[in-house]
């Protein structure tokens, strides 16, 4: 007595084609980085709405002496404000400059994405004292830039990029992660 096996594989071609699209996927993330950027964008625009609460790092209310100053105009507060800011809010959004600076367009807005990496985020001298833990900053610290826990962060950064060395098209990464982010 005889026992015959026999497999038929249906859509190998697709899977090798797939598989073959790795190698140059990988070798010209340039998509998915600017993927990647523009998630960061709309991250940092969704924080600095929320005064923190969206990364999970809910900014400090604002020092009774920065309110005094703000209704009598005093110093830094002599600037026209932007947007309807007023004595007690927005926080960090007086003339808007920090917001606006993560913002493709802006002057002091840093976006370079190439074949190696992604540099993004503002130039703007007095940002880095709300981002930093430095001991000698005397400003609270409420970074523009950060992620409620690692995950967070891992879904924003990291995740266009797996799905698209995956071949899962770049229209398709960004619609997926501003739902799955809430942006």
């Amino acid at each position: 007595m005889a026992v015959r096996l026999g497999a038929q594989l249906a859509g190998i071609e697709e899977i090798t084609a797939q598989i073959g699209g790795l190698k140059e996927r990988a070798a010209h993330p340039q998509p998915a980085l600017e993927t990647v950027a523009n998630l960061l964008e709309l991250h940092v625009e969704k924080t600095f709405e929320t005064e923190g609460t969206h990364s999970g790092n809910v900014w400090p209310p604002l020092a009774a002496s920065t309110v005094k100053a703000r209704t009598r105009r005093w110093g830094y507060y002599r600037q026209a404000p932007s947007g309807g800011a007023g004595p007690r809010s927005p926080i960090l959004g007086w003339t808007g400059n920090l917001r606006s600076s993560f913002r493709r367009g802006h002057p002091q807005h840093v976006r370079q994405v190439s074949g190696s990496g992604l540099i993004w985020g503002s130039s703007v001298f007095y940002g880095i004292y709300h981002q930093s833990t430095r001991p000698r900053s005397r400003l609270p610290r409420r970074p523009p830039l950060a992620f409620r826990d690692p995950f967070q962060q891992r879904e924003l950064m990291f995740q266009p990029v797996r799905l698209y060395l995956q071949g899962v098209p770049v229209g398709a990464i960004e619609i997926t992660m501003r739902a799955r982010l809430g942006l």
